[in-house]
């Protein structure tokens, strides 16, 4: 792990350097680290786009300087991308730092089985980030310098071990019981396998790969025998009865298999999330994100010409993802939409949505409009960048909050022992808001805010936290 900052600091084994980009934009751009410039280059911090070179200057987990594998080729940063990944951290801090689990308005309500709002889709949309970045990545970067997958297989690798060590430290190292697959392991997999598809498959065998993949979820899923279930779940014997086709919370292939693997102590009941056989149709998502990136890199931004040399791409773009979304609802009849196995119509609709959402981001950035309506609507999502070219230190951040007064300080209460969370959300927040699910939305604002702050200062400062 790096932070690189302007100046020529090093402050973890990465040289970095002081790069003037030009005049336009210099909101975004100014005088900035020569790593976070480079369109082209491979940086998955938490689904980050731009960033250090492929192959790595050596040393330390840091990302590398100008010694990546091959030639170099310089553009401006992605600031849409920016602002899109802004946008679902934004999103996810207002699910995950509720006061009141139990007062929280429907939209930032995760589904606990079937069904779908918008937290269920922050997750995915961070997936979808992943496929689009690694199109960037790997644009104009030979992939047979070995110090290219040596990084790939370094940032895969850390963000599984990153993953596994938040989840022991929210068990306080209990090594005997803890979640062995969580985000981050799932966002290492997905990258690494997506990275693969790319760089060593031509098109039309991608394609093939994936639908592969997604034919292998199902037949899993719905041809799988699977033994009833039996089991303790909250200090209760629970039994079901199971078979083929059947899909239950406690009856279905995913979480058999993932039972089967890895025991009980380390999946929580009565299904792994991040689980093996639903990391098959979460690479579909990621691998949708590298399809639209394709379209994405391939229509003109604001400073490629006019509108009619793309306006067909772009047709195809919107058209595809509402196509996804069409037929995630029409398939939903039949298969309901499910986070938890990653069903097949929450499949589609994550790929609508992430396409549509990526386009949104492109008219406010980069579609060819006039100044005025550029200038003003790039000050309104300014903050989104700031969120957005940080992720890897805001998810840390927050994660390590969320644990740490969640799950491992308990303080004395009115009924009793509470967590730190509980009592911050009673003292300040609750006891002054009469309405418990105003007071709960008010704790991730606030929250909101604070990360904001700092994200700012650390974009002022040129600092940027990286794998």
């Amino acid at each position: 792990m790096s932070i690189q900052v302007s100046g020529g600091v090093d402050l973890g084994g990465s040289r970095v350097s002081k790069k003037k980009e030009p005049q336009q934009d210099r909101a975004f751009t100014e005088t900035t680290v020569e790593l976070e410039v480079d369109v082209d280059d491979e940086r998955v911090a938490l689904l980050d786009d731009g960033g250090g070179g492929v192959g790595g200057s050596g040393g330390g987990v840091g990302v590398g300087g100008s010694g990546g594998g091959g030639p170099r080729s310089r553009g401006k940063r992605l600031v849409s991308l920016d602002m899109l990944r802004g946008f679902v951290m934004v999103v996810m801090c207002m699910v995950d730092e509720q006061g009141d689990f139990d007062h929280v308005f429907w939209a930032f309500r995760e589904h606990e089985w079937n069904g779908v709002g918008p937290a269920d889709l922050v997750f995915p949309m961070f997936l979808f980030i992943v496929g689009n970045s690694v199109v960037l990545a790997f644009r104009n970067r030979s992939i047979y310098e070995t110090k290219v997958w040596t990084s790939v297989l370094r940032r895969t690798l850390l963000l599984i071990v990153f993953g596994i060590l938040l989840s022991l430290f929210s068990h306080k190292f209990n090594f005997h019981h803890f979640t062995i697959l969580g985000v981050l392991q799932r966002i290492g997999i997905v990258y690494g396998a997506i990275t693969l598809l790319y760089t060593l498959a031509p098109i039309f065998a991608q394609r093939l790969i994936v639908l592969g993949l997604v034919t292998l979820y199902a037949v899993c899923l719905y041809e799988f025998p699977v033994p009833n279930f039996e089991g303790v779940v909250h200090n209760q014997t629970v039994l079901e009865e199971c078979g083929t086709g059947v899909i239950t919370p406690y009856c279905n292939a995913a979480s058999f298999f993932d039972r089967s693997i890895f025991g009980q102590n380390y999946m929580p009941q009565p299904v792994l999330n991040e689980g093996i056989l639903s990391t098959l149709t979460a690479i579909a998502t990621a691998y949708a994100g590298t399809e639209f990136g394709r379209l994405w890199s391939a229509v003109p931004k604001k400073s490629d010409g006019y509108w009619a040399e793309g306006k067909w791409k772009i047709l195809v773009w919107v058209g595809s993802a509402i196509a996804c979304i069409l037929s995630s609802l029409l398939l939903q009849v039949w298969v309901p939409y499910n986070k938890p196995i990653w069903s097949l119509s929450f499949t589609l609709l994550t790929a609508g949505v992430g396409g549509l959402l990526l386009f949104l981001f492109y008219v406010i950035y980069d579609l060819p409009l006039t100044y005025i309506a550029r200038k003003y609507l790039t000050i309104i999502t300014t903050p989104l960048v700031w969120l957005g070219r940080n992720p890897l230190f805001f998810f840390l951040l927050m994660m390590v909050i969320d644990i740490v007064m969640m799950h491992l300080i308990n303080v004395a209460g009115d009924s009793g022992q509470i967590s730190l969370w509980t009592l911050v959300y009673e003292r300040a927040f609750h006891s002054w808001i009469s309405d418990p699910y105003i007071a709960s939305s008010m704790v991730p604002f606030s929250h909101l805010l604070i990360y904001t702050l700092l994200c700012f200062f650390l974009h002022r400062k040129k600092w940027f936290l990286t794998l």
